[in-house]
């Protein structure tokens, strides 16, 4: 299920075009952006209610450390470029795409143990007391 939505958000994104919604732009057709936005949203409602009934306390840690993820995100990138340029994969190739995608879940996955090491040793920078 989740496929066909992530599939048909994807398919409904090709014909409609780049939205600018902070411009006041939805693309090539405002129907087509509430049909991709409303996709999307089911998309999203599945995936949150699948997380839920197998990975809720690895959920749980994870979105008690966005805060961490947030101040940090920028260094990690960069980290991770120079590591794909020494690896030989140029940074043009490095653009908005499944790419950026994988990138954004290893930083997800690099900063769970962070964030249980950092709930454990240094609360306050999450905002909490020991």
């Amino acid at each position: 299920m989740v496929v066909m939505l992530a599939i048909a958000v994807y398919i409904v994104a090709m014909f409609n075009g780049i939205v600018y919604m902070y411009r006041g732009e939805f693309g090539g057709s405002i129907l087509l952006f509430l049909m991709g936005s409303l996709l999307g949203i089911l998309m999203m409602v599945t995936i949150s209610e699948m997380l839920e009934r197998k990975w809720k306390d690895t959920i749980a840690v994870l979105s008690s450390g966005t805060i961490l993820m947030l101040g940090f995100q920028s260094h990690f990138f960069r980290i991770m470029t120079a590591v794909l340029v020494k690896v030989g994969i140029q940074r043009d190739f490095w653009t908005f795409d499944i790419l950026t995608l994988i990138g954004s879940f290893a930083i997800v996955l690099a900063f769970y143990p962070i964030i249980k090491i950092t709930k454990r040793h240094a609360p306050i920078l999450m905002g909490m007391r020991k």
